[in-house]
């Protein structure tokens, strides 16, 4: 096996493993999912609570979670008035849930051969 023929088959291999396609997710987005989870809000169906959190369970950006953290700082009367709260953001701002994708299908290494390779120099 050529040295590039190794790359590609040890990229393929890292694809094929679904423990590395799920996300990364915030400890923030973390935290909101236990604090729900904790504190569910009384008069919401189980249905709306579970798609929260799965949508919060999932990456989300730098400006989602801003939004997200500002609601989870604030002070509310009550734990609940926090989790509805943070509930009718997750829902505003529009987070979905994460899919993961199909793990690649596994390989052997006889299966990868390089047939091309280019070298790109800056003027």
């Amino acid at each position: 096996m050529l040295p590039g023929d190794k790359a590609i088959y040890n990229s393929w291999t890292y694809e094929t493993d679904p423990a590395n396609l799920q996300p990364k997710v915030p400890k923030l987005n973390r935290d909101i999912a236990e604090h729900l989870r904790k504190y569910p809000p009384p008069d919401f169906e189980q249905a709306r609570l579970t798609r929260a959190l799965e949508a919060v369970e999932a990456p989300c950006s730098l400006r989602e979670q801003k939004l997200l953290r500002v609601i989870f700082e604030k002070d509310f009367a009550s734990h609940s008035a926090k989790s509805r709260a943070l509930v009718e953001e997750i829902e505003r701002i529009g987070l979905e849930s994460f899919h993961a994708p199909e793990p690649l299908p596994p390989i052997t290494a006889d299966k990868v051969h390089l047939i091309c390779w280019m070298g790109v120099e800056t003027a």
